[in-house]
C-alpha cells in the first residue's frame, strides 16, 4: 500500500467514524457550493500566492521554496545566480518550454520543460534538477538529443 492510499484511508476511517456518530450518511449530504475561483498563481509552483504545500501533499514529498517546485532546485537557482552576478555564466533562464512532438490530429503535443537554461564558455547548457527520476524522464532526455541535438546535464 503507498503512503497515499494509506493516509487516504486513514481520512476515510475517520470520516466515517465521524458521520456514524453524527448518524449522518455520508452519500445523503447535499451537494458541495459551486467551486471558488482559482486565485492568480504567480509563482512557478502554480501555486497561488502564498500558499505553500507541505512535503506530505506532494508525490515525490518535495516543498516548493522561493517559487522554484523543491529546496534542491531552489538551491541550484542560488548557485547559478551567484555564477551569472561571478560572470563565469550568463543568460540564465528558468522554466524553458522545448517542443519534443508537435500537435497531431487527437493528440496534445508532447514538450520538456528545463530547469534551468545558461550560457557557458559561449555554449548552451541546459539542466534539470532531479530528485527522483520518473518513468518519463529518460524518454524526454533522449528526444531532447534526438530532436534539438541537446544533451540535457542531470543535476
Amino acid at each position: 500500500m503507498t503512503r497515499f492510499s494509506r493516509a487516504y484511508g486513514e481520512k476515510l476511517a475517520t470520516a466515517q467514524a465521524a458521520a456514524r456518530r453524527a448518524k449522518v450518511d455520508l452519500e445523503s449530504r447535499p451537494p458541495v457550493a459551486a467551486k471558488r475561483k482559482p486565485a492568480a498563481v504567480t509563482s512557478l509552483t502554480g501555486e497561488p500566492p502564498g500558499v505553500v504545500a507541505s512535503g506530505a501533499d506532494r508525490k515525490y514529498g518535495n516543498v516548493p521554496t522561493d517559487g522554484f517546485r523543491s529546496k534542491k532546485e531552489a538551491r541550484r537557482a542560488a548557485a547559478l545566480m551567484h555564477l551569472e552576478a561571478c560572470g563565469a555564466i550568463s543568460d540564465l533562464r528558468c522554466q524553458v518550454k522545448y517542443l519534443l512532438i508537435p500537435k497531431q490530429e487527437g493528440e496534445r503535443e508532447c514538450t520538456y520543460t528545463a530547469d534551468f537554461v545558461y550560457v557557458q564558455d559561449g555554449a548552451t547548457v541546459v539542466e534539470d534538477v532531479k530528485g527522483f527520476p520518473n518513468d518519463r524522464w529518460p524518454i524526454k532526455r533522449k528526444l531532447m538529443l534526438f530532436v534539438h541535438g541537446i544533451r540535457v546535464k542531470e543535476v
